[in-house]
């Protein structure tokens, strides 16, 4: 976290967008629909992308149409499965694999240590911004460089903190006394 925080404090996010590229291998695969819904239900998927766009607000993205159908990470440990099944439907179905209805998927798929909490369902707003700078739509682009701009603003909020010292530092929790 502390060199996160000094690169943040001499650098912007945009600035540092090739070095966390780095952090998965994003590969786009054909996957029938059948398939694709299946592994939406992959307990180790963390959505990201367009994919988290409707839970951070980024109602723009809606608009231009699944570009890519289910943006998420993997472990490679799931994506090899995936990837099993994907050779097995191909030989099983070469005959129909013309006919057949398919959806682009890309898997960001983390070969190191997993980086997300075990049933985390999206990924921090920064990095569902910045996997948007992959995608081959120019919305989707404007929309993660405009987000990542914005965070620029709040660097300190954006990392956790994770002392005691930083979180008396930060206030106290705010609690909804409407209920």
């Amino acid at each position: 976290m502390s060199r996160t925080r000094a690169r943040l404090s001499r650098e912007t996010l945009i600035d540092l967008v090739p070095r966390l590229r780095r952090r998965a291998t994003l590969v786009v695969r054909q996957v029938p629909q059948g398939l694709r819904q299946t592994l939406e239900h992959e307990p180790a998927l963390v959505r990201a992308g367009v994919s988290a766009a409707r839970a951070y607000g980024w109602t723009e993205l809606a608009q231009i149409g699944a570009t890519w159908s289910l943006d998420a990470y993997l472990p490679l440990e799931a994506f090899s499965s995936l990837q099993e099944q994907l050779n097995r439907v191909d030989i099983d179905n070469e005959a129909d694999a013309a006919s057949e209805e398919r959806d682009s998927v890309p898997p960001r798929v983390v070969d190191e240590l997993w980086p997300f909490p075990s049933h985390y369902p999206l990924v921090p707003q920064p990095l569902a911004a910045l996997d948007l700078l992959d995608y081959p739509n120019q919305v989707a682009r404007r929309v993660g460089r405009e987000v990542l701009s914005s965070l620029a603003e709040t660097k300190p909020l954006v990392l956790a903190r994770r002392s005691a010292r930083a979180r008396a530092l930060s206030g106290p929790l705010e609690k909804d006394c409407s209920s």
